[in-house]
């Protein structure tokens, strides 16, 4: 019998086009990107680098294992979908409410404040822990003239979800978009 179900990871230097780590893995790309990463790391003997990945590879929980391990992630963006046909329109997907971290609020695209209770919520996936988020809402959808636009609740409003890793994927969000020329490599 011959059982195949293994991905095969290279992490590969740059400046040299070198294979610098590899991993024989049992699980897809997306749980696999610190582990490769921290590998290389440790073959290259560097204290930081620069990692360029596709898209594939984007899991906010890898991607904050790199970056508190002193790698600077460019990670390729998933595409935003509407998770809501019935309702959310284009301009009102997650990506255009502002995050302010000094109040821990979310603005929408109406101005309206969504804030939040502080409580962590636990997402599960097959009965283990997947991550932890915080919820944010405000009353004012009860009023919004646009609410039809944002949200296909017809009681309530739009509630915006915070994973605990926001953070890290949104300094990478913001390394990606600024660092297109270099990514563009990654893309050769």
């Amino acid at each position: 019998m011959v059982e195949v179900c293994y991905n095969t990871q290279a992490a590969v230097d740059d400046q040299h086009k070198l294979v610098v780590a590899t991993h024989t893995i049992n699980r897809n790309d997306r749980n696999a990107l610190s582990a490769i990463a921290l590998e290389a790391k440790e073959n290259l003997k560097a204290n930081k680098f620069t990692l360029l990945a596709d898209k594939g590879y984007n899991n906010a929980r890898e991607i904050e294992a790199c970056q508190q391990n002193d790698l600077k992630t460019i990670v390729a963006q998933q595409e935003l979908v509407n998770s809501n046909p019935k309702g959310t329109t284009k301009e009102y997907l997650v990506d255009k409410f502002k995050y302010n971290k000094k109040n821990d609020t979310y603005t929408c695209p109406e101005g309206q404040t969504l804030s939040t209770f502080g409580t962590w919520h636990i997402k599960k996936r097959d009965d283990k822990i997947s991550y932890q988020y915080k919820k944010y809402r405000t009353p004012e959808c009860k009023n919004c003239p646009v609410k039809y636009l944002c949200t296909g609740k017809a009681k309530g409003g739009r509630e915006i979800e915070r994973s605990q890793y926001a953070e890290s994927v949104e300094r990478n969000n913001k390394n990606y978009s600024q660092n297109q020329t270099l990514y563009r490599k990654r893309q050769k």
